[in-house]
């Protein structure tokens, strides 16, 4: 295990030495990158990248190697295309059932990856699945049992039964929230879990629709030296995808590889106007002269939103706003001043020039504001025909930063979940093109109340 490198899965202790009596040297957050420079027993020396070694329980550190086997095949498609699953984990326990007593295709598979397949191929496929549930045919039938007794025939899936298989998944919390002996919030209190922690998911789940949290996961995890198992709220976990050097979050030179920003997710505007600013050397493309609109010389600063419209329509920003001045009676006085920026208003009031159907991100659905927290299910928002046009702080190059104080508006295109973290592609006016940045950096910069919209985008590639 020498110079493995790990993640730690919950904060923890860091000692002096490979024992709890030791001196505590340090402690330790969820999710920092460590090197596993050792190990004594049950114990580990690591480094954080940055700082002194110290010894940590092993049960602290998720190893970032050694994937779990696939029980079913992988199905590899045309050209290009990703391997996926024979049986992926969203398939629906009742639907494999049905499948199971015929010989047909199974209908989960997409034409594109059965239909290049040759018939003894496909036949073999069907029987390697149907093989695979039969050499797990104990665990298989006493899951069965657990989910007509729960009441979820109808809603469990696959990926609950490969997880059980599996010994459990790693998943990560959105949120600070408590561990409880039974799946109800009036059971005994086992323990805390804290925001971004790893613990692991055993593959069980319970319904108690008694409670306004009522689909809830048994989950397990050490802390500080005390096994702590018990049941925790589904929606406040998201399953950990394990980085690799390749899409870490944590190295920064992943940014420019983890999206190809040759292949355009939308049409940016391509006025005149924007090149004769990046000619003349502003410090944004997005500060053009307005003469064309205004009928004379006025170099505007704050039309972020405006371009950010104009590129969700597919059109040049010069006449969209020529045709936004005629419809909207705001439009005048925003484009004749230069330090006018744009409201939600405003900027429904364009977009309802392209037809495209939009709504306020909704900060009392709770549901909701977890997009805002998890890559994955932004990630899923996105990848289902809509984008996001996001309030985000910059600093004055532009850029998105943490403590950035100038409010500005951006697109968000697409995500990539990794860890517990990310990437995020978005659309910035400021230099009228693309850029990536780490998923929580973006979620900081939006804020806790960030404002923003969904935007239905039928230009946006369909899964």
């Amino acid at each position: 295990m020498l110079a493995t490198i790990g993640k730690t899965k919950v904060e923890v202790d860091m000692h002096a030495g490979p024992d709890g009596n030791e001196e505590v040297v340090d402690t330790i957050a969820p999710n920092v990158t460590v090197k596993v420079l050792s190990e004594d027993g049950d114990w580990l020396c690591v480094r954080p990248l940055g700082s002194a070694s110290g010894y940590v329980p092993r049960s602290a550190i998720l190893i970032l190697e050694g994937m779990a086997p696939e029980i079913f095949p992988l199905l590899a498609g045309e050209s290009g295309q990703p391997e996926i699953p024979s049986l992926p984990g969203w398939v629906k326990a009742a639907d494999l059932v049905n499948w199971i007593t015929t010989d047909g295709k199974p209908p989960w598979i997409p034409n594109g990856y059965w239909n290049i397949l040759l018939p003894n191929q496909q036949q073999g496929i069907i029987e390697a699945i149907k093989q695979s549930i039969m050499d797990n045919q104990q665990a298989w039938d006493g899951w069965l049992l657990e989910i007509k007794d729960g009441g979820r025939q109808d809603e469990a899936t696959i990926d609950e039964w490969l997880t059980i298989l599996k010994g459990g998944k790693n998943m990560w919390s959105l949120k600070t929230e408590r561990v409880f002996r039974l799946a109800s919030e009036k059971s005994e209190l086992v323990g805390w879990i804290k925001t971004n922690e790893i613990i692991k998911w055993t593959g069980h789940v319970k319904l108690n629709k008694k409670e306004a949290y009522k689909t809830w996961y048994e989950v397990q995890v050490q802390k500080f030296n005390k096994d702590m198992k018990g049941w925790y709220k589904a929606a406040l976990l998201d399953e950990y995808i394990l980085p690799t050097p390749a899409n870490d979050p944590d190295i920064e030179r992943n940014t420019e590889k983890v999206f190809d920003l040759l292949v355009p997710l939308m049409r940016v505007p391509d006025d005149q106007e924007i090149k004769d600013a990046i000619k003349a050397g502003y410090s944004a493309a997005q500060y053009i002269n307005l003469v064309a609109v205004v009928g004379h010389s006025l170099r505007h600063f704050n039309l972020c939103g405006e371009f950010c419209v104009a590129t969700l329509g597919g059109q040049n920003v010069i006449p969209s706003l020529k045709k936004w001045k005629i419809v909207y009676p705001r439009a005048k006085r925003i484009l004749e001043d230069p330090g006018e920026g744009t409201s939600m208003l405003d900027l429904r009031s364009m977009l309802a020039i392209f037809n495209l159907p939009n709504a306020e991100i909704n900060y009392k659905d709770r549901d909701e504001m977890l997009l805002l927290i998890s890559p994955k299910r932004l990630r899923e928002k996105l990848h289902n025909g809509k984008m996001m046009i996001a309030g985000v702080g910059i600093k004055s190059n532009g850029r998105l930063h943490p403590l950035g104080n100038i409010r500005h508006w951006v697109v968000v295109e697409d995500v990539i979940p990794v860890g517990n973290n990310g990437w995020v592609r978005l659309y910035n006016p400021f230099n009228n093109r693309d850029e990536v940045y780490p998923f929580k950096l973006f979620s900081v910069s939006m804020g806790t109340f960030g404002r923003g919209l969904w935007v239905d985008h039928p230009r946006r590639p369909q899964n």
